[in-house]
């Protein structure tokens, strides 16, 4: 490598694009250095991505994700997420009403609470909050058939509006009996 560090073809091989995703550069030398400390490769190539889950008509999905399903898209995040111009990002409205308190998320995400305790305490704001209800009944009056809850958090697994997907399926649920 011409006194050059495997780490630095390695970093010399990946450009960040659009969304933050990691595209290999054209140098075969340098993607090599890449795929060796597993860097550099597109989000198809890591594994595809989980499928959603759309039961009772809500779906919790990454603002980041490629497949962006129609329907009435709400961001349930706190904060604008950054990087995100807000002519940009489809959606019908922005209801941080809906959000984890910022005592909360700041809890969470400084990792003072595990998943299950945060999903516990947010699950109680919820409940003791007439914003969830007032969010489903916008979303009847909408001619969308589905609920897109739009979140920014990088995981996928364990983030607050899978919680708030699961309340509200619960509360419509509810309302139906």
């Amino acid at each position: 490598m011409d006194g050059e560090s495997r780490t630095d073809a390695s970093v010399r091989a990946v450009r960040h694009i659009g969304r933050g995703r990691l595209i290999p550069q054209k140098d075969p030398a340098a993607r090599r250095g890449a795929e060796a400390y597993g860097i550099g490769m597109s989000k198809t190539t890591k594994g595809s991505e989980p499928a959603l889950d759309t039961t009772g008509g809500i779906a919790a999905v990454r603002l980041h994700r490629d497949e962006q399903p129609d329907g009435y898209r709400v961001l349930v995040d706190r904060l604008w997420p950054r990087g995100v111009a807000k002519a940009d990002l489809d959606h019908d409205e922005w209801d941080k009403d809906v959000a984890p308190s910022n005592e909360l998320r700041k809890r969470f995400h400084g990792g003072d609470l595990g998943f299950d305790a945060f999903a516990q305490e947010y699950g109680g704001e919820l409940d003791d909050s007439d914003a969830p209800a007032a969010l489903l009944d916008r979303f009847d009056e909408s001619t969308k058939d589905l609920l897109v809850l739009l979140y920014a958090a990088k995981s996928e697994e364990q983030n607050h509006a899978l919680v708030l997907a699961d309340h509200l399926r619960a509360l419509a649920k509810e309302k139906k009996k």
